[in-house]
């Protein structure tokens, strides 16, 4: 199935359903709709990031999570990270919920629940979105996001991370 076809929900500001709609569409006029986005971390602490191919319509050359998705019809966000996390890199392990941002620019309108999970390897299954991936220390992540080098979505993501670790140290 094509994905630009595949039905996503779309939601008011607050988070109340309003209806569905394919994803095209839903870009198209802006909905706010859902994705998720996992960040795989190692034993230490690096975390896996992946670079935008080229042939992306999107954030091309960009560095981003370990796996992002949208939340189709149907679709619950810890099950999505999950099999997001089996299809594109292999893995089949436990996610653990860090937080939800919303991300608003020029090319997406989401709520985006942001997950992590632990693993000191993947096997990258995915490479139609892919052409570069690896463990990376949060330093440096953090130099590529002042340089503007991320996806928005890879920027909250880290900063739900920080914000999960800091919540540790009280």
């Amino acid at each position: 199935m094509d994905l630009q076809n595949k039905s996503v929900d779309y939601y008011a500001e607050n988070g109340a359903k309003i209806g569905t709609e394919e994803i095209n569409i839903i870009h198209q006029r802006r909905l706010i709709h859902k994705s998720v986005h996992v960040l795989v971390i190692n034993s230490q602490e690096e975390i896996y990031i992946r670079k935008h191919h080229y042939l992306k319509k999107h954030y091309v050359g960009r560095w981003s999570c370990s796996v992002g998705a949208h939340i189709y019809k149907g679709d619950e966000p810890t099950q999505k990270a999950k099999l997001e996390l089996a299809s594109s890199l292999g893995l089949h392990t436990a996610v653990e919920l860090l937080g939800r941002k919303r991300l608003s620019d020029a090319y997406e309108n989401e709520m985006i629940y942001i997950f992590q999970t632990a693993s000191n390897s993947v096997n990258l299954i995915s490479t139609q979105e892919t052409y570069e991936g690896s463990f990376t220390s949060v330093e440096m992540i953090k130099k590529l996001i002042e340089n503007e080098e991320t996806t928005p979505h890879l920027a909250l993501a880290y900063e739900a991370y920080q914000e999960w670790k800091n919540s540790f140290k009280l």
